[in-house]
């Protein structure tokens, strides 16, 4: 029988434990790496405590998801403003990059196969999503205010500069293209959003 390990003491810290094992998980193998008895086995727990904690593992995905989207949200409150927005997007890459390596690049395929998507669960993801965007928006808005600058009103520049980060971050973390200058891939990103989303001076 495999040995098993008292796990924390609060559920706060079981329900990490579970995580953790999760993300140890999809970054190995994928989605089609995680199940609730691989799950049990990585965190050394049965296969009954991870069921008291999640239906199945979309339930586990989507945790972890909305841990990353809060933790997104959190550094975008905390992060300076002093720099302006270059240096505010420079900041949130590697942010964004190992969001999109952890769980945004696997959305996807979680999207096709979850079995829940009931009103109540529907707009606890759109909830989560807004705020991430509604803190991205007040960074912008306060790093510009910080250069002198304005953003753009528009309501496309937030999802507009989060395409750029993600898109960023897809070839950072997959590293998709050979032979180029990681560095320099940034700086003209974050270059060509900041010429996007500021208004004239």
């Amino acid at each position: 029988m495999a040995e098993q390990h008292v796990a924390g003491d609060t559920a706060d810290d079981r329900r990490s434990e579970i995580l953790a094992a999760a993300a140890a998980l999809l970054a190995e193998g994928g989605y089609a790496a995680l199940s609730i008895r691989s799950l049990a086995a990585r965190a050394k727990i049965s296969l009954g405590l991870v069921y008291y904690y999640f239906a199945d593992k979309h339930a586990v995905f989507e945790a972890l998801m909305r841990d990353h989207q809060r933790r997104m949200t959190a550094f975008l409150d905390e992060c300076p403003r002093t720099g302006g927005v270059a240096a505010l997007l420079r900041a949130a890459v590697p942010v964004a990059t190992r969001q999109w390596l952890h769980v945004g690049r696997m959305v996807a395929v979680w999207r096709t196969e979850r079995t829940d998507n009931s009103a109540e669960l529907r707009e606890q993801r759109v909830g989560v999503a807004v705020a991430q965007f509604d803190a991205l928006r007040r960074a912008l808005d306060q790093a510009a205010a910080a250069e002198g600058r304005t953003v753009r009103p528009d309501p496309e520049i937030v999802p507009f500069v989060w395409a750029g980060l993600m898109g960023l971050a897809d070839l950072h973390a997959q590293g998709w293209v050979g032979e180029i200058d990681f560095d320099r891939l940034t700086e003209l990103t974050v270059t060509s959003l900041v010429n996007q989303i500021l208004d004239t001076p």
